[in-house]
């Protein structure tokens, strides 16, 4: 009878055993989880301040180059010739990068944050 008893608490014990197991399956699988998701946050976080720094130079080069138009305007019109075509489609190019950046910026804003 003892020996029944022993075979008993043997086998009870098992289902415990995996039960543990399973939980401690859990827990690895979310501290991997958690891991990702920094390491990821991280990338996304350094990327924005990249992107912050990088979009700075070019407002810069945006601001520089709308006072070289304005330069050319300047002197075109005091010499009362048209403006060229190379000209006008650079002044719309600049407009649509400072419209571009504008809102990449606040994107990139929002990632350095996170």
């Amino acid at each position: 009878m003892q020996r029944v008893e022993k075979i008993w608490q043997e086998l009870s014990a098992q289902p415990q055993e995996v039960e543990l197991a399973k939980a401690d399956d859990i827990l690895r699988g979310v501290s991997s989880l958690a891991t990702l998701f920094l390491n990821s946050r991280n990338q996304l976080q350094n990327a924005g301040f990249d992107a912050l720094q990088d979009y700075d130079k070019v407002e810069a080069g945006v601001k520089e180059q709308e006072r070289a138009i304005n330069d050319f305007k300047s002197a075109a019109k005091e010499l009362g010739i048209d403006l060229p075509n190379e000209v006008k489609t650079a002044e719309k190019d600049l407009q649509d990068i400072s419209t571009g950046l504008g809102r990449a910026k606040k994107l990139a804003t929002e990632a350095s944050k996170m």
